[in-house]
């Protein structure tokens, strides 16, 4: 269920980031990474919790967690001066999209 609402919101604020004639490149690799990431993903996850509850069974089953926690933290971290450079450039009135603002 998470999935089904993130995917979405993420690649419609990529969209919002990227301007002008970037923005078809930028979303075809957002879609291409989001596809990779729906089809490995899956079975590493498995191998790990396989593996951690191989381990400890008490706190072994949690490891997938934790590699999460680290993995997600470390990509906030990595796209964090991109995101301040967008917020920091704002949108202008005349970057909406055709549509947007009831015209």
């Amino acid at each position: 269920v998470a999935g089904g609402c993130c995917f979405p919101t993420v690649f419609t604020l990529v969209n919002r980031a990227a301007t002008g004639l970037a923005r078809g490149s930028v979303n075809g690799w957002a879609n291409s990474s989001g596809a990779l990431c729906r089809a490995l993903l899956p079975p590493a996850v498995s191998l790990v919790l396989t593996w951690g509850n191989s381990i400890n069974p008490y706190w072994g089953r949690y490891l997938a967690i934790y590699i999460n926690i680290l993995v997600s933290t470390a990509v906030v971290g990595f796209a964090l001066p991109g995101i301040r450079k967008v917020g920091l450039a704002g949108v202008k009135p005349g970057d909406e999209p055709q549509g947007a603002g009831g015209h």
